[in-house]
């Protein structure tokens, strides 16, 4: 039985942390939508689908890339 309620604890407790990663993931995709609704106008569809399915790392890399992008499409081109 001590064995059943450690196993649930662990659960509850990595449950937790994947739910406040994907809440905080998502409040920065929509702080840089915000951002570039701001900057460049409405922002297409598949550009925010393209947001909700970005890692950390990615939405990070583009909020610096916005900060001096000329135009939407050159926040995601990649770095040469």
């Amino acid at each position: 039985m001590e064995g059943l309620r450690e196993g649930q604890r662990k659960g509850m407790a990595l449950g937790q942390r994947k739910g406040m990663a994907l809440g905080q993931r998502k409040g920065s995709c929509n702080t840089l939508v915000t951002q570039m609704s701001k900057r460049f106008g409405r922002i297409p569809q598949d550009v925010r689908k393209k947001l909700e399915a970005a890692t950390d790392a990615q939405i990070n890399r583009w909020a610096v890339r916005l900060l001096d992008a000329p135009t939407l499409g050159d926040v995601f081109k990649p770095v040469r």
